[in-house]
Order: structure tokens, then sequence, then C-alpha cells
């Protein structure tokens, strides 16, 4: 047992773990505070616990990670760097514009999580205007299945270079005018900054990808120099004829009820891509479209986990939810799927 409340008032969300030299082990999540007998949400602040002994055993139990300019919080990862140091990296909002608009955060410590600097990075635009609501979640174009802006994190092992990739629906119709709804269509898009820890707040942002299709829940991994960043996207499926991927969750949200037929295609595949051509070539590696629309909660979730990581021998392993089944045998289900890219 990591950590443990026995209350009502907290519920403890986006658990994450990182291992470091000498035993040390960092576990991450998100507690919020839900108030007297858990009637309504006050703050969501990024605590953590802390092993020594490879988490056999587990001290400081919800230590602050967060800072208390940063009360409204969710998604961190964690990681050591190569000097030691502990990184977290967390989406939170910003008291800039009285918590209205939301930023990247990351956050070091020194001394294994007795204290942490704070350091806000690019702004997030996922505001209310930023995206169509379905049952009370913000979604794509076409699409029903929740979606995030959390950070995903990487620090290079060799250069000690921080990457924080994310994706956000900026430029896309009204989204960050302002306005309490969304109007237009989606063109969600994955974003990446890279630095040091005392250049990575003022580092530009770059627009991973740039087509005009929708991209989500991408991750980034880091190692030698080189970088990769991987993805959900509709590049490949945008104009896909087939039945199955013609098919999405009713618009009515009250219950389970069989799909509707959608004008636009729904299905989904997965790809990566490197930094060594400067982010310009995609690559595929799912090798059928395939659609959501199944299986759990009435396909209001794929999975906010897929990820990425690079060895040493400059091989990328990604992993992700496929929706496909196994053709010829089984009906489309939900699956872990994974595939390999050599980074050149």
């Amino acid at each position: 047992m990591v950590a443990f409340i026995d209350s009502g008032n907290y519920f403890f969300d986006k658990e994450w773990i990182a291992a470091g030299a000498d035993g040390r082990v960092v576990v991450t999540w998100t507690r919020f505070s839900l108030g007297p007998q858990g009637a309504s949400y006050l703050q969501s602040p990024i605590v953590g616990a802390f092993s020594k002994d490879y988490g056999h055993t587990w001290n400081r139990q919800g230590f602050p990670i967060s800072d208390a300019a940063h009360p409204f919080d969710q998604g961190s990862q964690v990681q050591f760097g190569p000097d030691g140091a502990l990184y977290v990296s967390y989406e939170g909002a910003t008291p800039a514009t009285g918590y209205a608009t939301d930023v990247m955060v990351i956050a070091r410590s020194l001394d294994d999580g007795r204290s942490f600097e704070t350091k806000e990075l690019a702004r997030v635009y996922d505001d209310l205007d930023c995206y169509p609501v379905y049952a009370g979640r913000q979604t794509l174009s076409d699409m029903h299945f929740r979606i995030n802006s959390y950070p995903s994190m990487s620090i290079d092992p060799t250069t000690g270079a921080i990457y924080v990739s994310w994706a956000d629906n900026q430029g896309s119709g009204s989204c960050g005018t302002g306005k309490t709804s969304f109007t237009g269509t989606t063109a969600n898009q994955v974003k990446l900054q890279k630095g040091t820890w005392s250049t990575i707040a003022g580092a530009a942002v770059t627009r991973v990808t740039t087509s005009g299709t929708d991209k989500v829940y991408p991750s980034v991994a880091a190692n030698g120099g080189k970088v990769v960043v991987s993805y959900y996207t509709r590049d490949y499926a945008i104009a896909s004829t087939a039945a199955i991927c013609h098919l999405r969750t009713n618009d009515n949200p009250g219950g389970v009820i069989p799909p509707s037929p959608s004008t636009n295609s729904v299905c989904l595949d997965y790809a990566a891509k490197i930094g060594t051509d400067n982010f310009a070539a995609q690559t595929r590696l799912s090798t059928q479209s395939s659609n959501p629309f199944i299986q759990f909660a009435n396909g209001s979730f794929i999975g906010d986990y897929s990820q990425i990581a690079l060895g040493t021998d400059n091989v990328a392993h990604a992993a992700w939810t496929d929706f496909r089944g196994k053709p010829g045998t089984t009906s489309a289900n939900q699956d872990v799927m994974t595939e390999k890219l050599t980074i050149r």
C-alpha cells in the first residue's frame, strides 16, 4: 500500500511511477479534495510518496508537489534526471488568468521531494470553447470518447534535456476566443517543448503535427539526443468508406443505445514522428484503422495511457489501445498493441 486515506472526502487519480538510483522509487498522483461528505470539488493538487528500498516500504505519503499557486491540477508524470534530480510534469490552471485557462507545469526537487521549484511552461488550449461536449466531457468532432491535454514527459538520460509533449486544439474554430462553447471543426494537434531546467519555461513550442486531422494522446521519449513522439491520428482513415468507420455512439448520452451512422469516418490509427528530420515524416505504427466506439463505457474511454519508450539501441517501442480485434477470429474489441520503430 503506497498511500491510504480512510475518508470519502478524497479521490486519488492518475498515479505514475519512477525508479531512480540506489533503490529510490517515487509515485505521484492527483489528490482530489471533494469537501465535506464528498459534496463538492475544492482542489486537486499533485502529491507523491517516496521509497528508498525499491518500493518495499513507503514514507512521506502524500507529500506536496504542486505549489499553493496551482491548486487545480491533473495528469502528473514523474522521472529522475541523470543528475539525480526529481522532475514532475502536470497540467494546471494558471493564476495568471484567474484559473480560467490551463498551462503545462514542471516541478523539480533536488532533495528527494522534500521541496520543489515550479515553473509554468506553455499555455494549453483546452478552454470551454475549444471542444464540443458530449455527456459532460470534451470530445473531438464526430467523436464521443473523452480526451485530455495532459503532458507526456521524457528526460534524456544521456543529455539531461527535458521534453514535454501534449495535444490541444489551438487555432480551430472558436478555441481560445473566450466563448462559452465550441463552434467549428476540431483539428487537435501535438505540441512539444524542449529545454534544460533553466531554459524550458521560455522554450519555443514545436508543432509536431500540422495536418488538419485530429491527433490525441501523445507520448514522448528521448535517449542519446534523439526524440520520438507517438499519438493517435485520423490521417489514414478520414477518407475511409469502410462501413465500420461510419458508426459512432448515438448523440443521446442517456443509457446504452445502438450506434448511429456517421457521415465522417471515426476510425483511428497510431503513428509516430521523430526529431532527426524535425518531425517532417510520419510513420504509421498500426496496420489497420479501427473504430474506438466499442465496449467500455459506451465508447467513452479508449485508454489514457498510450506510451512510447526509446532504448539505447535507438529502437522505440510504442504501446496503445487498438480496437480492431483479431480480424477473422474475434469481433472488434479493445486490445493492447505494440510496435517498434528504429530511430535513424
